[in-house]
């Protein structure tokens, strides 16, 4: 066979090969879409009834008993036995729903809400509700933290209080900028508080971020 045979011979393998590759790899592609279509998984949450849940759920928070609490933009929500109980007690001074915003766990097992309208805590099915006409610095809670010696952090569009259990002290953070990319905003604006391993309590602000030293006992 000549140089010139052989060089057309190679090109018929090549040609040939690639020609049954392209083949293979559609034949694989319709199988694989064939069995994506009929492994394609469902929801991972379906709602049950209409209106039993928020369309909106801004906040889950799992407590030390295991029990998972949500915030929503129509109150806050318990799943208990697999089944969300709404927590009706947990109103804004007029007897409105509010958003739930943040929620915590003091050392007690107490349950703690921020919302659109004060703060709220939850002991068994006992709940009370607490606003700027108990001394609350602002109704508008953006953030609530109960720390190790179970003082309870809030923050605020218009600033940070502590809660004892008995009445509300305001704690001074500096001021900052109203931020102008959010449809609401302020400046003295907390946005989360947190407490570390150390003791220390963290606060981010519209100011920045600062520490408030804390030893724990």
């Amino acid at each position: 066979m000549t140089m010139k045979n052989e060089r057309i011979a190679d090109h018929r393998i090549k040609s040939l090969l690639v020609i049954t590759l392209s083949l293979l790899i559609s034949s694989c592609n319709a199988q694989g879409n064939k069995n994506n279509t009929q492994n394609t998984l469902p929801p991972l949450i379906t709602r049950q009834s209409p209106g039993q849940i928020s369309q909106v759920v801004r906040m889950m928070f799992q407590d030390s008993r295991g029990v998972i609490w949500f915030g929503t933009e129509g109150g806050a929500f318990r799943l208990t036995e697999d089944k969300l109980i709404r927590i009706e007690g947990i109103k804004s001074e007029s007897g409105e729903r509010t958003t739930i915003k943040h929620i915590t766990e003091d050392n007690d097992g107490t349950i703690w809400f921020a919302h659109t309208d004060g703060i709220s805590r939850v002991k068994g099915e006992n709940v009370i509700n607490y606003y700027e006409s108990d001394g609350l610095i602002s109704n508008d809670v953006w953030c609530i933290t109960a720390d190790s010696e179970g003082i309870i952090w809030i923050g605020t569009i218009k600033g940070a209080c502590i809660f004892n259990g008995k009445e509300f002290t305001k704690f001074d953070l500096p001021e900052g900028i109203k931020d102008t990319t959010l449809g609401v905003s302020g400046t003295k604006m907390v946005h989360n508080i947190t407490q570390d391993s150390k003791g220390t309590i963290w606060f981010s602000t519209n100011a920045g971020l600062f520490f408030h030293m804390q030893k724990i006992h």
